[in-house]
């Protein structure tokens, strides 16, 4: 359905810009649905009752209503830390005898799937209070694409964190899907904590680093002589590549360090910047190696200094101290005050003795800066992008222009393809060489950033761009998409 164009500049900075509204998807909303209103008697009833009779009420529902009952459960069972099976709701379709009118095979069709809704009861289990009186959102999973999934079902901003429990298999985790200031007060309650943040493929986040090298076999290194050239290294680096002027302020500087190994995690907090995703963070790592090196030839001071940089390690010979596999697909990164199981040495803040601080001194605004993905999109915000991207296309040709199909920097184009696929039409619809270098989604403003490629029209100045490029807005809160 065509939908009326409008120009916007009822703004501050006086700026046309395009505006169109998205269609409506079952994205637009998490899949997340309000719960009617209902009778006082059934308010009065237990929360096991109410939900008993929510499931037994809907033996034929659809797959797609899951997330549908997940937010009533959340709605009619306050205060209560949820964990569902998910697994249960899967089924196939139904058999062509039930299309025809076959009575009897549509029974029992329906019957089996009225037990798999009854089993949902039985998964449901509490797994804890929180402290304040907000409707809970915390949600544990066993696999990780089961977080992901009810993640894109979620309207508030979910974000993802593993956890080890077997201490015989560490590599074992669970997960747990959640908001910030919830997960914030789960983890003050907890006695032992082994958690990590799952940085998601394809999603913004701030640039960090794994630092560590083993101490017997680097005796005579200074660990904070060797923190302060990389610091230093790299607030030059940031400001020649990118033209961020980076302060010792902006960056967290984590410590695990014990007496056989040196270990700490840098979190750097750009001020206004951060990257398209971990890819283009590990490429930006990359090139930090290799000046390490470049600087580390030669004979004079600055030589000397960075060849500190470069560590022995007992399996690989010599390397630069920064370790490179933390920036693969969907990581799983420690966090602050989380040891590894079976560990003793949990993550503190570097620049405080470890035995004045306590979990229950620290701050929530200070919790969020040590997070890799904690961060939130705003009109003046500058997404970063590294070296070359690896060019995937979306599934499929579009309005019929297989050849004009839209690029990514990502495996996944966004969350939400149904949007992507509006959006690149629209613009496709004036320029069809039109393409998306990137799509970059923000959980936090629920906000889809695109980069365009092939296209610098500007709608306000009228013309193309010499040099700038070129970015569209989706809003998924108000169903808009603008040019900035």
């Amino acid at each position: 359905m065509a939908l009326a164009v409008s120009r916007l500049t009822a703004r501050p900075d006086s700026l046309a810009l395009h505006s169109r509204r998205l269609p409506n998807t079952p994205e637009m909303d998490g899949g997340a649905r309000k719960r009617s209103s209902s009778s006082g008697r059934e308010d009065l009833q237990s929360p096991d009752a109410q939900l008993s009779k929510r499931l037994a009420s809907t033996p034929g529902a659809r797959d797609d209503q899951l997330p549908a009952i997940v937010s009533w459960c959340q709605t009619a069972l306050p205060n209560r830390l949820l964990t569902c099976n998910l697994g249960l709701l899967h089924r196939a379709p139904a058999p062509p005898a039930s299309f025809y009118g076959s009575s009897r095979v549509s029974s029992r069709h329906e019957e089996t799937h009225a037990k798999r809704w009854a089993q949902v009861l039985k998964t449901l289990k509490v797994v804890g209070t929180p402290h304040s009186p907000r409707q809970s959102t915390l949600m544990l999973f066993k696999k990780q694409e089961l977080a992901f999934e009810y993640q894109r079902t979620c309207s508030n901003p979910v974000h993802v964190f593993s956890f080890e429990t077997d201490i015989s298999n560490p590599g074992k985790r669970k997960f747990l899907a959640t908001t910030y200031p919830h997960f914030w007060e789960h983890y003050l309650t907890l006695d032992q904590r082994h958690y990590y943040e799952v940085i998601k493929e394809g999603m913004p986040c701030k640039l960090y680093f794994d630092l560590e090298f083993m101490t017997q076999d680097n005796p005579n290194l200074d660990h904070e002589r060797v923190m302060a050239t990389f610091i230093q290294l790299l607030l030059d680096e940031l400001l020649n590549k990118f033209g961020i002027r980076c302060r010792p302020e902006h960056i967290v500087d984590l410590s695990s360090t014990t007496t056989s190994k040196f270990s700490r995690h840098i979190i750097v907090n750009l001020p206004g910047a951060v990257f398209q995703d971990n890819g283009h963070v590990g490429r930006f790592v990359s090139y930090l190696i290799s000046r390490i090196h470049e600087y580390s030839q030669g004979n004079g001071e600055t030589s000397v200094k960075f060849a500190e940089l470069i560590v022995k390690h007992p399996s690989s010979g010599r390397a630069v101290f920064i370790d490179e596999s933390v920036y693969s697909k969907n990581r799983n990164f420690r966090i602050i005050y989380s040891s590894k199981i079976g560990k003793s040495s949990p993550l503190l803040r570097a620049d405080k003795p470890a035995l004045d601080q306590r979990i229950e001194n620290e701050t929530f605004k200070f919790f969020k800066e040590s997070l890799v993905c904690a961060v939130e999109y705003d009109d003046d915000l500058r997404l970063l992008s590294f070296g070359e991207s690896p060019v995937l296309r979306f599934p499929g040709p579009l309005s019929g222009r297989s050849n004009d199909a839209a690029q990514t920097t990502s495996s996944q184009p966004s969350p939400f393809p149904q949007i992507d696929e509006y959006v690149l039409r629209s613009i496709q619809s004036r320029n069809p060489r039109a393409c998306f270098r990137s799509a970059t989604y923000f959980p936090e403003s629920k906000s889809l950033v695109y980069a365009i490629g092939n296209d610098r029209f500007c709608f306000n100045i009228g013309r193309q761009h010499k040099s700038n490029g070129v970015y569209y807005v989706a809003s998924l809160n108000n169903g808009t998409f603008t040019q900035r």
